[in-house]
């Protein structure tokens, strides 16, 4: 028996004596740190991951408005989706509780990000271009 405490404590300190971290030598040991996996948008985000999820969070938890628009849509395609989403937005914004997917890079450099707002039991997809909000497509609604 003491052989085999001894065995243990050896074995537990090689990577210690040999400068490495015990995450080295057992990784299994050490689990990192991960979000949640929601049901309907699978992987989600932290709001501070980066630049989009910060953007599109702040986005969200504001009034709909003029200095919105002007604050978060990309101009080359702002007539378009206000025509296409003015209403649902003013429903639906500020919004709270809302969960964020990890973000997709599309072909062209844009990044998807899938929203669920529980309020209104909706999943939304945005894709943002260079700090903007280019689209918004309506996933499902149930």
């Amino acid at each position: 028996m003491l052989f085999l405490t001894v065995l243990i404590l050896l074995t537990a300190s090689l990577p210690v004596m040999a400068g490495e971290s015990s995450r080295t030598f057992f990784p299994a040991l050490h689990k990192t740190l991960s979000l949640p996996v929601d049901s309907r948008l699978g992987n989600t985000a932290d709001y501070t991951s980066d630049e989009e999820h910060r953007i599109l969070s702040q986005a969200l938890s504001q009034e709909f408005s003029f200095e919105w628009t002007e604050a978060y849509l990309d101009e080359s395609n702002r007539d378009e989706f206000l025509k296409s989403w003015t209403n649902s937005l003013k429903k639906i914004l500020p919004a709270s509780g809302f969960i964020m997917s990890k973000s997709l890079e599309n072909a062209d450099g844009s990044r998807s990000i899938s929203v669920r707002i529980p309020d209104y039991d909706s999943i939304y997809n945005f894709v943002i271009i260079n700090g903007k909000v280019l689209t918004m497509s309506e996933i499902t609604s149930d």
